[in-house]
Parts: structure tokens; C-alpha cells; sequence
């Protein structure tokens, strides 16, 4: 289940009256400036403005400093951690059914934190831990999404045995959550030298799904994290609590109605966010579970109908910009839809009509704003310096919601961190403001605009900083996918296609292919005796002392899979590649091992050559190899196999120098 997340605003004071010149009366006194109740109003938002920023600056800065947490848990020797992900169209599959199913069935889950969106199925997360210290460890897994509709949880031993389950999400008793926690956290304990498997089973209530991050850590790491979490909520929701009591009571006090309709904006910002962050959770509510999936709808529904009040009165549309004011009421009329959708619980179609209807009225309010800039309206400026990032921010989350963007730390908080910053901005611009009606305190607008720009480029370090974050993350990511993480050679998944190129080189410029394809006899039995970790170290021996023979930068090597290795070359004639696999065959079995020390593993090799008027596939030349290959193991392994097309194959002596 997911939900848009809305933006504060601000508001303008009245507009400053025309200078009227003081004449003195009959008695000789000057009478009082016209406006003076205003110029004294403003005065005292000045200060209350000026005191919240000399809190809320540091605080903010503060808090966007602070490094989230990693997944993983810290100290030695690690905790090993494997995510999996398996899709459930039909929603029919058991908690029996799920666990027997193929290793196959189950997808890598390299994302840490998947959007599945608008989607019918349910969804299947399979966590496999293992502990390969000796002293036992206490986790918790934090699935960072107070809205998800449906979690089943079992935690399964190495035994087989169901040590614990759990039936929680957003729609169900939060007496039910494992923690006391506005999202949903499994507390996992693991024995030293042991393995421990987690699955989750999500689902929804009519087929819209949030992001859901997943993070792994220690009790301790969890626990520091929710500590920073809530002052930064609890700054937040302070901060918005005190904005709207103090312009609640301006605006009574005044009668002013921009005030007023920022005040009302402000309570349904409170009333939306609060289910939202899953903070609501915490107050036990008859049909507390119904009203806070439905409070999120409505008040976001509410959360706009409330800012296009106070757009329309801010930017004076009525007399400005009619046309746009027309947009902004038609825009509310259709809002009315997705308010009766969320009143009956149909909550997917509720967002499905909103988010676009949302981001059309977004358009419409920077529209306005921008139309009456151009004019010289300074009100106008000032609205569009404070709303301009507010709303990229949202236009930021819908793209995450809709899966058009990655679901990252600032995705998730864009809102939160654009309502504080727009504050700031908001706050900073109506400080201008007074102060151009202030013309002596020259020294104060020095101050703020200096403090603006500090701010700004504060700002833009941590989005470089960012920025450059996320090309390395990009480049790590891009290198996983083509590189085996064990042998760190090439993976198989670009080996067809890397294949296919060569052998269209080789056609262009006349140069013949060779594909060789070994693999290691009886490596089964290392497994089998010995267990996997061994095989893996003796898969590290093979690809050192295949890297270490074959050295041009335009040899390809790969693993192909479990222990078998494809190498490609080019422009090499047969005796060279003769020769360069004796010279691997003999080094190989003097100093690849096993796990005992032995020496003697040896590998079997079928080579394909593809002259360049061969027209063949990758999958041709591949299976060409493979054969050869398979000839040399029938021989009795420890051999090496040449083919051509449409030959027979022929064994190391049997070679012409001309082949």
C-alpha cells in the first residue's frame, strides 16, 4: 500500500498599504502612520521567524548529516545475508508449497528495496542467514514500510523447524507487530555456527504496493536508528505543531485569512502524515486499522483541497489569473472522486485517479505562480522561491511510487526533507518581506541574504556529495552484473552476446575465433567430500591460473558456470593455442589442490575454431565446444579436444600446424 506525500507551504501578510504622508492636526501633533497595526504585526512575526530559524537551521543540517544505517550488521566475523524474491500471481501458494520450491524458482533479490506498485500478485522474500561465529547473535530485520497492507512471517532452523511466526501489517492489529515500532521489525536470533531462514509473505488489500527497504542489523544499530528517526520526526511534527499555533492565533487575531487557510493547511498536513509514517499506529482506536488506511486518503485529498484554498488567496487568482483559478476548482471537483474512494476503502483506485489529478495541480499552481513573476508581483516570487522545490519533490515521490525512479533514503524522505526546507525558504522570503517594510534594518536583510546563500551552498555540497555517491553505487552495480563474485572473472550472462561480436569482428577483418571451454574433472566429488567452501577456493585456483596464462587484452575469460570456464580469443593460431594449453594443463595439476593438500586435479578442454567465412552463431560455436569437450572427458578427462565446423574432432597430436 502506498500513499503520496504532501509538502507544507507558507503564507504572505497582508499587502503593505500605499505611504500616505502625516500632516499635523489642529493642535500641531502628528497622527499615527497608517498601517502601524500592520507594521507592528509584522514586526512581531519577524521575531518569531527569525527565533525558529536560529533553531530549526542547525537542527535540519544536523539531521541530513547523520549517515543512515547500512545493511548488514557489524563485527567479526560477519553475518552472511542472501535475499531471494518469488512472485505469486495466483496468490495461492502455502507457506509448505513456497519452502519446497526450486532454488531455481527463486530470483536474487539485488534491489534491497523493491517497488512492486500497482500489482495483483503476492510476493515471497526468503532470507537466508548464516552465523560463522561462534557466539550466538541478536537481529533485526526492519522492513522500513508502515503501510504495507498483509506480512506473514516464519522463521525457519537449519533443523527445519518453525521457531517463530508472525501475522502483522498496516491492516491488522498493531498489538501484533513483533517490535513496538511505527513500521515492522522481526527480532532474529541466530546460534553461533548456524543458519537460519526467514520468509515474508506481502500482500495487499486491492493491489497497491509502497517500496518496502529492507535493512538488516544488529539490535543496537536498530535501536540507534529509530532513536534518530523519531527527533527527526519528532522535530519535524514539533516544528509544523508550533507553525500552526502561532499562525492559528495571528490569523484570529488578525482575521487575516491567509493565515487562517495556512493554519487549516498545516492540520491536514499533521492529520495526512501521521498515518502516513505509521506513527498513528501507536494510538489504539475503535477501527483504528480501517481509519488510518482511510485517513491517508482522505486527508490527502483534504491536504490539497486545503493548499489550492490557500494558492487562490495568496496569489489573489480571482483578480490575477482567472483562467487558472478555474483549472485549480475544476482540479478540486475531481478530487472529490478519489475522496469518496478512500471514504469506502477502495484505497488502490484512490491513488490510481490522485496522482495524476495531483501533479495537474501542481502544474496549475507553478503555473500561476510563474505567470504572476513575469508580471513583477513580488508576492508571486516569493511563492514560487518557497514552492518551486516543494513540488519537484513531490513530482519526485510519485515518479518512485510509479516506479519510474529508485526507492533510495532521499525518495522515501524527499517530502519530509522538501516541507523543511520549503519552510525555510517560506520563512526566509516573509522576512525579506518585513523587512522592506522595515527600511532602516538595512543590517537584517545583509544577514538573512547571507544566511541564504550559506544555505544554499550547504545544499548543493550535499547533493554533489550525493551525486557522486550514486555514480559510484551505478558503477559498482554495472560491474556486479557482468562479473562472477566469486573468480571475478566474466559472468555468463554477456557470454553469447560477447561471443556473437567476435566472431562478427572476426568475418570483418578475416581473423579466425577460438572459443575454449574447460572444465575440472571430478569436481563433484571436492563438493561432496569436502563441502562447497572448498570447491569455491579450488574454482579461485583454476580462474588465477587461467588469468595468469592467458594476459592480451583481448583474451575474454569467463565462468561459464559451477567449474566450467570459457575463454575467447582471436587472431591465434592453433599451434599457439596448442601450446598455451599444455602450458595450463601442466600448471594446473602442479599447483591446483585439494582440500587435503593433494595435488593431481586436473581439467579436460574442447577448443572450436572458426575460420572467418564461417557464418555460425554464438550458440553454434558454443555447442561446437561443448562437444569437443565432452569428447575429451570420454577419452578419459585430462585432455584437450580441437573441432572445426562440420569436422570431426582431433586431439592435440592430431592437429596440422596449419589448423
Amino acid at each position: 500500500m502506498s500513499s503520496p506525500n504532501w509538502p507544507i507551504s507558507g503564507y504572505t501578510l497582508d499587502q503593505r498599504p500605499s505611504a500616505h504622508p502625516r500632516q499635523p492636526d489642529l493642535t500641531g501633533n502628528l497622527p499615527p502612520w497608517p498601517g502601524l497595526r500592520e507594521h507592528q504585526t509584522n514586526l512581531i512575526h519577524k521575531v518569531f521567524i527569525m527565533s525558529l530559524l536560529s533553531k530549526l537551521i542547525p537542527v535540519c543540517i544536523l539531521l541530513l548529516l547523520v549517515p543512515a544505517a547500512s545493511h548488514g550488521t557489524s563485527g567479526n566475523p560477519p553475518i552472511e545475508a542472501s535475499y531471494y524474491l518469488l512472485e505469486d500471481p495466483g496468490q495461492d501458494l502455502t507457506i509448505q508449497q513456497v519452502r519446497q520450491r526450486p532454488v531455481a524458482d527463486w530470483q536474487p533479490l539485488v534491489n534491497l528495496a523493491p517497488n512492486f506498485s500497482f500489482s495483483n500478485s503476492r510476493y515471497w522474500i526468503k532470507l537466508e542467514l548464516t552465523n560463522k561465529g561462534e557466539e550466538p547473535r541478536q537481529l533485526v530485520l526492519d522492513l522500513e514500510q508502515p503501510l504495507q497492507d498483509y506480512i506473514d512471517a516464519w522463521y525457519i532452523s537449519s533443523a527445519g523447524d518453525v521457531l517463530d511466526y508472525w501475522q502483522t501489517g498496516d491492516r491488522r492489529p498493531a498489538e501484533a507487530r513483533p517490535l513496538a515500532y511505527r513500521g515492522f521489525a522481526f527480532p532474529l536470533q541466530i546460534p553461533g555456527h548456524d543458519a537460519r531462514t526467514l520468509y515474508l509473505g506481502l500482500d495487499t488489500h486491492d493491489g497497491l504496493y509502497d517500496s518496502l527497504p529492507l535493512s538488516l542489523t544488529s539490535y543496537l544499530e536498530f535501536h540507534n536508528k529509530r532513536q534518530i528517526e523519531n527527533l527527526w520526526f519528532g522535530f519535524c511534527y514539533g516544528a509544523i505543531v508550533v507553525l500552526l499555533l502561532y499562525n492559528l492565533i495571528i490569523g484570529l487575531v488578525t482575521r487575516s485569512g491567509n493565515f487562517l487557510s495556512y493554519s487549516l493547511y498545516l492540520a491536514m498536513f499533521l492529520l495526512w502524515n501521521l498515518p502516513f509514517r505509521g506513527y498513528a499506529s501507536y494510538f489504539s482506536l475503535p477501527g483504528g486499522t480501517w481509519w488510518n488506511n482511510a485517513a491517508v486518503g482522505v486527508f490527502s485529498v483534504c491536504l490539497f483541497l486545503t493548499l489550492n484554498a490557500f494558492t487562490l488567496r495568496f496569489l489573489q487568482l480571482t483578480h490575477n489569473a482567472p483562467w487558472l483559478r478555474k483549472g485549480l476548482l475544476l482540479a478540486c471537483g475531481l478530487m472529490l472522486y478519489p475522496l469518496w474512494l478512500a471514504i469506502i476503502g477502495v484505497y488502490s483506485t484512490t491513488f490510481a485517479v490522485l496522482i495524476p489529478i495531483a501533479m495537474i495541480n501542481m502544474v496549475l499552481i507553478l503555473l500561476a505562480a510563474t505567470r504572476l513573476s513575469l508580471q513583477g508581483n513580488r508576492s508571486a516570487r516569493i511563492f514560487l522561491l518557497a514552492w518551486t522545490l516543494l513540488i519537484l519533490s513531490a513530482f519526485a515521490y510519485y515518479a518512485r511510487v510509479l516506479d519510474l525512479l529508485p526507492s533510495t533514503w532521499l525518495t522515501e524522505n524527499a517530502l519530509n526533507i522538501g516541507s523543511l526546507v520549503e519552510m525555510l525558504v517560506l520563512a526566509l522570503a516573509l522576512a525579506d518581506r518585513i523587512k522592506q517594510l522595515e527600511r532602516q534594518q538595512l543590517e537584517d536583510k545583509t544577514s538573512l541574504i547571507r544566511r541564504e546563500r550559506e544555505l544554499k551552498e550547504e545544499l548543493q555540497k550535499q547533493v554533489d556529495q550525493q551525486t557522486r555517491e550514486l555514480r559510484e553505487v551505478n558503477r559498482r552495480l554495472a560491474q556486479d552484473s557482468v562479473t562472477d563474485s566469486l573468480t571475478g572473472l566474466l559472468n555468463r550472462r554477456t557470454f553469447l552476446e560477447s561471443l556473437g561480436n567476435q566472431l562478427k569482428h572476426g568475418n570483418r577483418t578475416g581473423c579466425k575465433t577460438a572459443l575454449i571451454v574447460l572444465d575440472i574433472d571430478h569436481f563433484k566429488k571436492v563438493n561432496d567430500l569436502y563441502g562447497h567452501p572448498e570447491g569455491d577456493r579450488v574454482l579461485q585456483q583454476v580462474a588465477t591460473l587461467i588469468r595468469k596464462h592467458w594476459q592480451r587484452t583481448t583474451d575474454q575469460l569467463y565462468r561459464l558456470g559451477g567449474e566450467e570456464f570459457g575463454i575467447v580469443v582471436s587472431k591465434t593460431p592453433a599451434a599457439y593455442l596448442r601450446d598455451k594449453l599444455s602450458s595450463l594443463s601442466s600448471s594446473l595439476s602442479e599447483s591446483l589442490t585439494g582440500p587435503a593438500g593433494e595435488r593431481g586435479l586436473t581439467v579436460s578442454a574442447g577448443v572450436a575454431i572458426i575460420p572467418p567465412d564461417e557464418q555460425l552463431s554464438a550458440e553454434q560455436v558454443y555447442s561446437l565446444a561443448d562437444k569437443a569437450l565432452y569428447e575429451s572427458k570420454v577419452a578419459g578427462r585430462n585432455t584437450c579436444r580441437f573441432i572445426l565446423p562440420g569436422q570431426d574432432s582431433l586431439t592435440e597430436a592430431e592437429v596440422p600446424a596449419d589448423f
